[in-house]
């Protein structure tokens, strides 16, 4: 099935049908038969033939469709993947008006209009760059099968490129300038939350901020991942770009004040502005409080309960200035339950808690809102693998603090939301304390 809107309007020998844009689609049959092995010319020569065999190419197919047998017509079937080519969607200049180019091209369906496809792909061309928005259902495909497929797309664009590089020289130029955009999006129709936002996320490394990235790139935010390890970083940085071009990594401990400070300042230069800090990063150690380290146990303190301080101390003048912000802090399950074996995270988790309602209550009037989310064991290193079987997976606790950075949520502030999934989390106490020690001995995850 081939569908497109702006290049529909052609009919042929110059002749086009709207110069305007609107919702007239030009839907048909196209038969294609390719090989693996063939050269992209060829494929898209055999594509280029094929329109050009419809009359009109193919606004007679949409103005009769109406009177064809059913069976003549696609859409009356649910297919795999259909593909639409939106046209040139570079949006005019206007002296008066401004247009909104996120909700420009937004398509809306009446409640009872039956989906016809499973995956749908759409190509655009806007201020010169390549777009590619791939929209699904989750009734039927989950985020990672999407993802793959997204990726795989994009190879295919990137080896038709070059062949177009290589064969025809004019095409040079234009190749190397192309941006390929992919922006995978978790239900049709569902608009970006966070288009135009900047976001800083910390312990962006891995786990939960890793996830937390991922969620906010596709919603349309530029991204800053912020992780003391080099290494993941530079891993995290390359999986968000694949979704939203617009992301940094900056290699920062956030327990240094002048780290976090010169990680801000390196955010604004880029960006030119900050409206979301989400505090994720933090560490994790087992021992009993009488066997503890102190120096270990100070060092939980320093990540989970500084570190959330000294970003919000440092983003806190740029949001008062813009007069508005988000700020979400990562708590725990440990947050509101003394934890055996764990009372410096305990503590730690309390005391981010606090920080909180407190700093909720002096911005509030400034149009900040602060909150915190409060999940229990998660499926990343942070959790022992004992207790792996009903942990939450990742992308479930980033879908809750995206809920908390958007415009959903701005009359919400001083909030913690307690995220518990399946686990029994008060059955975790002295009566197993034996078992417990057991599965967390030795546990050393470090830094989430």
């Amino acid at each position: 099935m081939v569908s497109h809107r702006s290049h529909g309007r052609d009919l042929g020998n110059g002749t086009s049908y709207l110069e305007s844009v609107g919702n007239f689609a030009v839907n048909y049959p196209l038969g294609l038969r390719t090989h693996a092995d063939e050269p992209w010319r060829e494929a898209v020569r055999g594509i280029q033939r094929g329109l050009e065999a419809v009359p009109l190419h193919g606004v007679s197919f949409d103005l009769v469709a109406d009177r064809l047998p059913a069976h003549l017509y696609p859409d009356t079937h649910l297919t795999p993947v259909r593909v639409n080519y939106l046209g040139n969607r570079s949006i005019a200049t206007n002296p008066v008006f401004e247009f909104d180019k996120d909700h420009r091209d937004q398509r809306y369906a009446p409640p009872d209009q039956r989906r016809t496809t499973l995956i749908e792909v759409f190509l655009s061309v806007a201020d010169g760059a390549l777009h590619v928005e791939v929209e699904y259902s989750r009734h039927f495909h989950t985020a990672a099968t999407i993802e793959h497929l997204g990726r795989r797309y994009l190879d295919l664009f990137e080896s038709l490129l070059r062949d177009a590089n290589e064969n025809v020289p004019k095409a040079a130029e234009r190749v190397e300038a192309a941006v390929v955009d992919l922006e995978i999006r978790r239900t049709a129709g569902r608009g970006k939350s966070l288009s135009g936002k900047v976001a800083i996320v910390t312990g962006a490394g891995r786990g939960i901020g890793r996830a937390i990235a991922r969620a906010f790139a596709s919603e349309g935010a530029r991204i800053a991942l912020i992780s003391r390890s080099p290494a993941q970083l530079e891993e995290a940085v390359a999986e968000v770009r694949a979704i939203h071009p617009e992301a940094v990594g900056i290699a920062a401990d956030v327990t240094s004040e002048e780290e976090v400070r010169h990680a801000v300042d390196e955010v604004l230069a880029r960006f030119g502005a900050i409206d979301i800090l989400v505090n994720n990063a933090g560490i994790n150690f087992s021992s009993l409080l009488v066997e503890s380290d102190p120096a270990e146990w100070r060092s939980i303190i320093d990540v989970n309960v500084l570190g959330t301080y000294h970003c919000c101390r440092a983003i806190l003048p740029h949001l008062q200035t813009r007069g508005t912000g988000k700020i979400v802090n990562l708590g725990s399950a440990a947050s509101v339950i003394g934890y055996p074996l764990f009372s410096a995270y305990s503590a730690a988790k309390h005391a981010v808690l606090g920080i909180t309602k407190a700093l909720a209550e002096e911005v509030k009037q400034a149009n900040i809102q602060v909150n915190a989310v409060c999940p229990s064991f998660v499926d990343t290193r942070m959790t022992p693998t004992a207790f792996r079987g009903n942990a939450i997976p990742t992308r479930e606790i980033a879908e809750i603090v995206l809920f908390l950075c958007s415009p959903q949520s701005d009359s919400i502030t001083g909030e913690s939301i307690n995220v518990f999934g399946k686990q029994d989390m008060y059955s975790y106490g002295s009566e197993r304390l034996s078992l417990i020690q057991a599965i967390t001995k030795d546990f050393r995850p470090g830094i989430n």
